[in-house]
């Protein structure tokens, strides 16, 4: 019983530190993507529009991508989950 509940505590420990640091990680591309555009909005004549569209299509495709990451790894943490304990 005691390997059981130690199992349970590595686990949560690792599932816990994913979750900060997947969300310090958000909060980061939060912040960088408010600044670049802030900065677009701000420079109009830097960037033509259609560069504008290409960077609002990598911006959401880079959420995505991240949020399917954050989804798998939960899954793996609820398959180990189910196995260990």
């Amino acid at each position: 019983m005691e390997n059981q509940e130690m199992m349970k505590q590595i686990i949560e420990f690792n599932k816990t530190t994913f979750n900060n640091s997947y969300d310090a990680a958000i909060m980061i591309s939060n912040q960088a993507e408010n600044i670049t555009n802030s900065f677009l909005s701000a420079h109009p004549e830097i960037v033509p529009e259609q560069g504008k569209k290409i960077y609002d299509e990598w911006s959401a495709s880079v959420k995505k991508g991240l949020s399917d990451f954050q989804e798998n790894v939960n899954t793996g943490f609820n398959k180990i989950e189910d196995y260990f304990v």
